[in-house]
């Protein structure tokens, strides 16, 4: 029915079963192409992870100035960066979610942002506790 063939054992691990031709050349093709399949997914499944744990770059300085939508970062061996504060910026002090308004000049901050054009905006603040 299935044009499998039984034989008696010839030879040591023949357990008397021979599939026939097309099935050999089947699994020939087929194993080597479904293990390239699972890595290849497997290589997509942590870029995709690695691409949705991204969250901007960090820039860690001094308050020198905030006020309206901006803030401007004294980065200790660099040129002060200037952020825009998204409407949706996170805001952490001593460990606990705090506002905007709580971040004061000469606070020292790690501000976590990302390019938007020729904006960097603010995504997080986090104000570290004075040394």
């Amino acid at each position: 029915m299935f044009g499998v063939a039984l034989q008696t054992r010839t030879k040591p691990g023949d357990f008397g079963f021979k599939p026939p031709n097309g099935a050999i050349v089947m699994y020939k093709f087929c194993v080597p192409l479904i293990g390239t399949l699972l890595i290849t997914l497997g290589f997509c499944s942590v870029a995709v992870a690695a691409a949705s744990e991204y969250k901007g770059h960090k820039y860690r300085g001094a308050v020198q100035s905030i006020g309206g939508n901006r803030l401007v970062l004294d980065l200790k061996d660099a040129e002060p960066v200037t952020f825009i504060i998204s409407p949706k910026v996170q805001v952490t002090r001593d460990d606990r979610p705090a506002q905007i308004e709580q971040v004061q000049v000469e606070d020292l901050v790690t501000v976590t942002a990302e390019r938007s054009g020729e904006y960097l905006v603010a995504l997080s603040i986090f104000v570290m506790e004075p040394e």
